[in-house]
Order: structure tokens, then sequence, then C-alpha cells
């Protein structure tokens, strides 16, 4: 009942409602024509770690059953101070300018509204540089996703970060560690350029912000309008 007088106070007054509609997208216009959008790099490249006798050349090569977790262990190793601070040298960028991470570290164990929406909040980072490394699932494989302001930058950003994870891995062999691993490409980097944000959608937002606002303006002065005759009607009969 209520949407329905709605709609009649705004058929009552179509010529102000297509006014308001005409000013409206005037203004979403001057938004994107005026709206920069800012462009930036990601890319995205899988490697596997693997024992130099290969699991796919010998099905249970010494240690292979060890290598998902190792493999987990060192993506999160990525995120130490010494790994950034190579990466951001590597880079020719200061350390401060990168940020690594481990997305799955930003994602709730239990779907609850409020920790999930404070751990998205924390997951937007400011820097503009910005690597994700972690592992996935129970594979030897390690996911890592560049983010920079070119793609170009974030090509690199994304092979930097293999070679920073390799020089990990080739420390000599130890007692404690006596064998030694290989990181290999699963595939090659792939990078691409996108819009960080659209101007379209921000002068959609802008006309309908303004159309809505319009709207309820002429639906707000209708009814006081309405009001005061009703109020006028009632004192001239009880006069």
């Amino acid at each position: 009942m209520e949407l329905t007088a709605l709609l009649r106070v705004l058929w009552q007054h179509r010529l102000l409602v297509a006014l308001g509609a005409l000013a409206a997208g005037a203004l979403g216009l001057s938004v994107a024509s005026g709206h920069v959008s800012s462009r930036l790099g990601i890319a995205h490249v899988r490697v596997v770690l693997d024992t130099p006798t290969s699991q796919f050349v010998d099905a249970v090569p010494d240690g292979a059953d060890t290598l998902p977790w190792r493999a987990a262990l060192l993506a999160d190793l990525a995120a130490s101070d010494t790994s950034t601070r190579q990466i951001a040298k590597a880079m020719g960028i200061a350390p401060s300018a990168l940020v690594v991470s481990a997305p799955y570290l930003s994602a709730a164990p239990i779907g609850v509204p409020l920790p999930t929406r404070a751990l998205d909040a924390a997951a937007v980072k400011p820097e503009p540089y910005q690597l994700a490394i972690q592992g996935v699932g129970a594979n030897p494989i390690i996911g890592i996703d560049a983010q920079a302001p070119t793609r170009a930058q974030a090509a690199r950003l994304a092979a930097v970060a293999i070679d920073a994870l390799r020089t990990r891995i080739a420390a000599p062999a130890t007692a404690a560690d006596p064998q030694q691993l290989v990181l290999e490409n699963v595939g090659p980097v792939r990078a691409k350029e996108v819009n960080q944000d659209s101007p379209f959608k921000a002068a959609a937002a802008a006309s309908i912000a303004a159309f809505t606002l319009w709207c309820g303006i002429i639906v707000f002065t209708a009814g006081v309008h309405r009001r005061s005759r009703r109020s006028a009607r009632l004192a001239r009969a009880a006069g």
C-alpha cells in the first residue's frame, strides 16, 4: 500500500520526476568525465617444490611426503623481514613500499560477520607493491600473486619473489636438513593491467543517489502540502 501511494504521488508529479532524472543523468556524466580511473598491474604464477630426483620421474622419491608442509612453510617465510628486504632491493624500491602477506591468514575460520568484516578491512593494504604468497591446498605448490603500479612491474615482482624463494632453499645442506630441494615454475608468469575503480560505477552511484534524493523531496513536499490543505479545510469547517 505504501509503495502504491508513493508511486501515485510520483506519477502525479511526473514532470518534476522527469526533470530530476535528467539532472541526475547530467550529474552522473559530470562525475564520469571528472573521474580519473586508476590502473594497476597484477601478476600470478605457481611454483612447485620438488626433490632433486623429481617425483615426476620417481614415484616415491626420498622426502616427497614432507613436500606439502615444506612448501607451506617456505611460503610463510617469504613474509619475513629478511625476504621482504631482499625482494625490495631486487625491485629497486623501499621496503616500506612493499608488503608480503599470506591470504589464508585473512580468512576467518568461522564466517561470523564481524570478524569477517574486520579481517577484510585489515587485508586492504596501502602499499603500491604487494605480494600474496601461500601454499595451495595439500600440494607442494605455492601460489604467488603480485600487484604493482604497472603490468611490467607486477610481472617482475612475481619473478623476483620466485628468486627469493629459491634463495631460501639454496642454503648448503646440513646434518639437520641434508636434503636439497628445487623450485620449478608450474607455468609462465601471467600479468595484466586492470582498472582499480571504474568511473562508470561512480557515475551510476551519484546518479542513483541524486535521483533517489530528488524523489524523496517530491514525496515529502507533496505530503506536507497535502496535510496543509487538510488542516485548512478542517479549520474552515470548524469556523
